[in-house]
């Protein structure tokens, strides 16, 4: 099931399409009973590629995801919880990078968010739930930050949102507790938890665009184009949630 899901959406995605499109015209100007489709396919993907690649557009499509829950400010009011939960984002081993760079930045966010909240609380502890390797190399990215030994628990067995709060559902059952990941990624992950009947307390980190889409720029840019990727995905990932009954 799920190998048929990363096939659908990897032909949803507005990038990989756009790329699918291109090629496909690119081939069909080669033999001459083709030919006459190349007009349609090239302007099929030039036209995806104006509107996911539009400034407005993009920052609609991600701004819509990241505005759900606010930003954790002040404490003033949450529930008293004794773990902050990071959800994983990118790590590499390559023992040619700097302990600083074995995450991505996506990840790298949700470690400094962790660690202010961990900071005001110190008598709470952090746990990073994610598969193999990811985990260990957050957690040790927080030691080096300053995060004593005693106050991480790492959880390395979970490979996507859905087991990351089955398998968290045995070690924190219905207690109160920080959630900390993308502000894009909040919503889907807020919803898993809480239709296991967990408590998490959103800490949305990570924002990518502003509140007003009208402040992007019109002309189409690899990094609008991103932008829609990375919320198309998230879109699609809520979709098959929401089939599936997880939430």
């Amino acid at each position: 099931m799920n190998a048929m899901v990363n096939f659908i959406k990897f032909f949803i995605i507005p990038s990989n399409l756009i790329f699918i499109l291109l090629f496909a015209g690119l081939i069909s100007t080669l033999y001459h009973r083709t030919r006459r489709y190349a007009i349609f396919l090239f302007g099929a993907g030039s036209i995806i590629f104006i509107v996911f690649a539009n400034g407005p557009f993009s920052y609609w499509l991600i701004g819509n995801l990241e505005s759900r829950y606010p930003a954790l400010n002040s404490f003033e009011g949450i529930k008293k919880f004794d773990k902050i939960v990071i959800l994983p984002g990118y790590a590499t081993v390559d023992p040619y990078f700097p302990i600083s760079s074995k995450v991505n930045s996506s990840t790298a966010f949700r470690l400094v968010e962790a660690l202010k909240i961990w900071r005001s609380f110190p008598d709470s502890t952090i746990l990073i739930s994610g598969p193999k390797d990811d985990p260990e190399l957050m957690g040790k990215v927080l030691h080096a930050l300053g995060l004593p030994g005693n106050r991480l628990i790492i959880e390395p067995e979970s490979t996507s949102t859905y087991e990351n709060a089955v398998i968290l559902q045995k070690k924190l059952d219905d207690k109160p507790f920080i959630l900390v990941t993308s502000a894009g990624h909040m919503s889907r992950a807020m919803a898993v938890f809480k239709k296991l009947g967990m408590n998490p307390i959103p800490a949305p980190t990570d924002y990518m665009v502003g509140n007003n889409p009208l402040a992007a720029e019109f002309l189409p840019s690899p990094s609008h184009l991103m932008y829609s990727d990375l919320a198309i995905h998230e879109y699609l990932g809520i979709l098959y949630y929401k089939v599936t009954g997880r939430i």
